[in-house]
Formats: structure tokens, C-alpha cells, sequence
């Protein structure tokens, strides 16, 4: 499950891509405990269906292939996956998430108008690195966050327990001088 701020991280980036790419829509798709997430996504159309199973989909192949895709003019089984998200798109490109240990996802640019180019789906491969590179470094931050609050915590728990010892011991002290 995703963090809110790695859900704030994922919705930058993806208005950021749809820039980039000059699509029509930019779709950051993650995997989670064997379903496939929408997590952002930016532009004209969005989708009707945010959650596909892994198996079992067209969408999920695409995931389980781990390769890049380009579509244009998708028809039949190739067009299944905007069916599954309920989308329209004259043309997509499709490029993996790969995260390390954290599963992965894909990156889904598309356009209503016009077919993409070769340095499209080279900006949209680059992108999509750019993109793991910031989630995995967001995952670091939240991890320092939850350790430094985990020692924070622990630190004050010593010091109650210091406190309640020192301040037992001085009770009993009273109480046997008397």
C-alpha cells in the first residue's frame, strides 16, 4: 500500500510525464498484493476501472511481460487493456515500473490525436526510470522517518522507566527509615 506521500509523489510525476510526452492522458499504474492500482493519473481521460487483478487481465500480461509496448491505432486484444480501464486512445505507450523489492507497476501514456515516435517512448523509458528512482528514494525517507520515530519512542520509554525505578527506590528508602 502506498504512503500519501508517495501517492502526492506519483500525481507530480504524472502531471510532470504528461507534459513531457505531450499526451493526452499519462496513467502511473501500481502493483499491489496482486492487483493493479491506478495511483495517478493526469490529463483528458480518466479511468473508469482503478483497480485490475494481476491474473487474468490484459493489463496484468502487460505487467507479468515487463516490457515496453507501443500501440497505435490498438484494435482487438491489444486494445483490451483501455477496455479494462474504460479509456479511448489513438495510440499508447506502455513502459515498466520497476522497483527494487517493492513489486513494480507501469507507466501508460496515451493520445487521442496522433501516434507517438521513437523519442517518445525513449523519453517515456526515461521518465519511467526517473520515476522509481524518486519512489524508491521516498521509501527511504518514510523508513528513516518510521526508525527515527520508532527510537524516539524507545528513548522515551527508558526514561519513564529510569524515573519510575529512581522514584520507587527513593519511596522505599523513606519507608524503611521510618
Amino acid at each position: 500500500m502506498l504512503s500519501g506521500s508517495e501517492l502526492w509523489l506519483l500525481r507530480l510525476m504524472a502531471d510532470r510525464g504528461l507534459a513531457l510526452l505531450d499526451a493526452s492522458s499519462l496513467l502511473m499504474v501500481i502493483e499491489d498484493r496482486g492487483e493493479l492500482r491506478v495511483a495517478a493519473a493526469s490529463g483528458e481521460s480518466k479511468p473508469r476501472l482503478r483497480i485490475v487483478p494481476v491474473q487474468g487481465s490484459a493489463l496484468g500480461a502487460l505487467f507479468q511481460a515487463g516490457e515496453p509496448v507501443a500501440l497505435d491505432r490498438p484494435r482487438g486484444p491489444d486494445a483490451a487493456l483501455l477496455h479494462e480501464l474504460g479509456i479511448e486512445a489513438r495510440a499508447v505507450l506502455v513502459e515498466p515500473l520497476s522497483m527494487e523489492g517493492q513489486g513494480g507497476g507501469l507507466v501508460i501514456a496515451m493520445r487521442r490525436d496522433s501516434g507517438f515516435r521513437g523519442p517518445d517512448r525513449q523519453a517515456l523509458s526515461a521518465f519511467a526510470a526517473s520515476v522509481a528512482q524518486r519512489l524508491e528514494a521516498e521509501r527511504s525517507v518514510e523508513i528513516e522517518r518510521l526508525r527515527y520515530g520508532m527510537q524516539a519512542r524507545e528513548r522515551e520509554r527508558t526514561r519513564w522507566a529510569r524515573e519510575i525505578h529512581e522514584e520507587t527506590i527513593q519511596e522505599i528508602g523513606r519507608a524503611s527509615r521510618r
